[in-house]
């Protein structure tokens, strides 16, 4: 079956010429093999975060009451003189009403819709008000260059030039918060995978226990995989690899820590990403760590895998995908 959408992200051009047809720069962009008609997003969503967080509940929604694991929104710049004073976007309304009477009412209408939607700072603001506000630091982030000579128009191309080397030098100020953003993307990588035995009161159930020791102590304890979302055989895992080892010092490499909730982690519950493991991610892209074994005191406990990538006091830990989780609890909602 003939699809256009399909067409379109398959042809480079194509694209660059549907998501450019901002009015009243340019046409509406009609394909010779369809009837339907493209129009620039901005005109309905020139910050799109609405749309990603409903994207992503319809392509996982086995998982769509949950948090993301990251929802980063990155913008084109903005001027703070210009959101912090009302007079500067009045000024410029009065200056584009002018012209702008003179276009055909359709595009009058598009071109109102684009405007009032393109202060993309008040359309974050006002969807980080619908999330509670214990995840917002962490799981949501807007990074958005400060701009100090203004945004200039959608057609002056002669401030291509000055716009690149302000956003550079905005961005030279962000670097911390970068690097934050990129850690909390390696920690997303890991993600963790149920094994189908489980211990209850010291004995074992379904599959057989890991080698390594294990504290029986414990009313509950689960078996499963710490697993990456990276391809054995893959150069993206090498990659990945390589990112690790830029954290290993002589006393230091990586590891996964296992915590229940308002409880202190205990250090054998730790799992290290040593530097052999790194090695074989490097080498041989191939990722495998000791399976841990997770101390639960009820059934509704909440447990947070996370990564310590940083040599840092405290450390600062970062939940691999998807959690923190009720693992015990989700298992008893699908039975």
């Amino acid at each position: 079956m003939f699809n256009i959408d399909m067409v379109i992200a398959d042809h480079p051009p194509l694209r660059a010429r549907a998501t450019s047809a901002a009015p009243p720069y340019f046409k509406t962009f009609r394909p010779a093999q369809s009837s339907r008609e493209f129009t620039d997003g901005d005109v309905y969503h020139n910050n799109p975060v609405k749309v990603a967080n409903s994207e992503r509940k319809y392509i996982w929604p086995d998982v769509d009451h949950l948090y993301p694991d990251l929802l980063l929104s990155i913008g084109t710049g903005k001027c703070l003189d210009d959101l912090e004073t009302e007079e500067a976007p009045q000024k410029k309304g009065e200056q584009e009403a002018k012209w702008l009477q003179w276009l055909p009412k359709a595009l009058q209408i598009l071109f109102a819709k684009m405007h009032d939607s393109l202060d993309t700072e008040k359309t974050w603001q006002k969807f980080i008000e619908t999330v509670p506000a214990e995840d917002v630091a962490q799981r949501y982030i807007r990074i958005n260059p400060d701009l100090r000579h203004g945004v200039p128009a959608l057609d002056e191309k002669s401030s291509i030039q000055g716009l690149e080397t302000e956003t550079r030098r905005s961005l030279s100020y962000m670097n911390s918060a970068i690097r934050a953003i990129a850690d909390r993307l390696v920690a997303s990588c890991f993600y963790y995978e149920k094994a189908s035995g489980q211990i209850v009161d010291g004995q074992i159930f379904g599959t057989q226990l890991p080698s390594r020791p294990i504290h029986l102590t414990d009313r509950l304890l689960m078996q499963g995989h710490i697993r990456c979302r990276l391809e054995d055989g893959s150069q993206k895992l090498r990659e990945l690899g390589e990112r690790l080892r830029s954290f290993q010092r002589y006393d230091f490499s990586p590891r996964f820590i296992i915590c229940e909730e308002d409880l202190n982690p205990d250090p054998r519950d730790n799992v290290s990403i040593t530097p052999e493991i790194i090695n074989n991610m490097v080498d041989f892209s191939k990722f495998s760590v000791a399976e841990p074994v997770i101390h639960i005191s009820h059934p509704q406990a909440r447990t947070t895998i996370a990564v310590v990538l940083r040599d840092a006091d405290p450390p600062v830990s970062l939940p691999i995908s998807g959690f923190p989780r009720q693992l015990k609890y989700e298992d008893e909602i699908k039975g």
